[in-house]
């Protein structure tokens, strides 16, 4: 944390330190001592916070899928097309199956 706050030249110690998770307010203290950070917040139920964003976020999927191939010019482009089509019949045939709706599905 002091690496990437310092190499934006941003000093821990002018912030707040929010403890939520459910283990974060257990290592807050030692935390905030370590970053010189003289004020922790614990909010009302901090364990509740992760599942709380879960049920609010829209539903997501990552899929990945690896395969070796070789460039071999036009036929490549279709090849990787084909992968993505794997990708995205997966993720429909999963999303179907948990009783999710795919009326509004997009893939990036």
């Amino acid at each position: 944390m002091r690496l990437v706050s310092t190499s934006k030249r941003l000093d821990p110690a002018d912030y707040t330190l929010v403890a939520y998770g459910g283990a974060g307010p257990l290592h807050a203290a030692s935390v905030a001592v370590e970053l010189g950070i003289s004020t922790i917040l614990i909010p009302a139920g901090p364990g509740i916070l992760c599942a709380f964003g879960v049920l609010t976020k829209d539903v997501a999927m990552d899929l990945s899928m690896s395969r070796l191939m070789t460039d071999d010019g036009d036929d490549f482009s279709s090849k990787v097309r084909q992968v993505f089509g794997e990708l995205e019949r997966r993720a429909e045939r999963e999303l179907k199956s948990s009783g999710a709706s795919v009326a509004d599905l997009q893939f990036t």
